[in-house]
């Protein structure tokens, strides 16, 4: 629409005022457009896999947030570039649905493979998992895919809730050699 307004004005004062809107909407865009893709794939999983990706990720957030993380990572940087995609964004998903909804004061994280095995526990001070009750519309759609990522790598994932202490656990066999 504002391409359209300035081709149809012929005030130079309104042209130069729909170009400098244009400039902040295309730099807004621009904006939001990396950081969806630095979300869906950050270079740095690419590049160098799960491990540096999610202390990247987790380091970010703690010093853009006012949560507390505490975050162990005993796995190797790379896994395979598919199974490093999809538990990426599994564990990014849940860390997000923590922090968005459910405004999580800390978020212990602890992923570690051992014996060909990956094992992910994300846990959180708050009321994530009721048994009794469905998540929301809007999580209930991303957990759906966040599950079907999972199996498509054979993963599993499990919910449970301790003394409001809610927590996810994702497990892999690997075949590591």
């Amino acid at each position: 629409m504002l391409i359209e307004t300035y081709f149809d004005s012929d005030q130079t004062e309104v042209k130069n005022k729909i170009v400098k809107k244009l400039k902040v909407n295309l730099e807004e865009a621009i904006k939001i457009t990396t950081e969806l893709t630095q979300s869906i794939s950050p270079q740095i999983l690419t590049k160098f896999g799960l491990r540096p990706a999610l202390h990247t990720f987790i380091t970010k957030l703690s010093e853009d947030q006012k949560i507390k993380f505490r975050l162990t990572l005993d796995i190797p940087d790379k896994l395979s570039e598919k199974i490093d995609m999809v538990l990426y964004r599994a564990i990014v998903e849940l860390i997000n649905y923590f922090i968005k909804y459910k405004c999580s004061a800390f978020i212990n994280i602890d992923i570690n493979c051992h014996n060909n095995y990956f094992r992910s526990i994300l846990e959180s001070d708050n009321k994530f998992i009721n048994p009794d009750m469905k998540p929301d519309g809007n999580f209930q759609l991303k957990q759906l895919n966040i599950e079907s990522r999972l199996h498509s790598i054979n993963a599993s994932i499990e919910y449970q809730k301790r003394k409001n202490i809610d927590r996810v656990i994702i497990e892999l066999p690997l075949d590591i050699n």
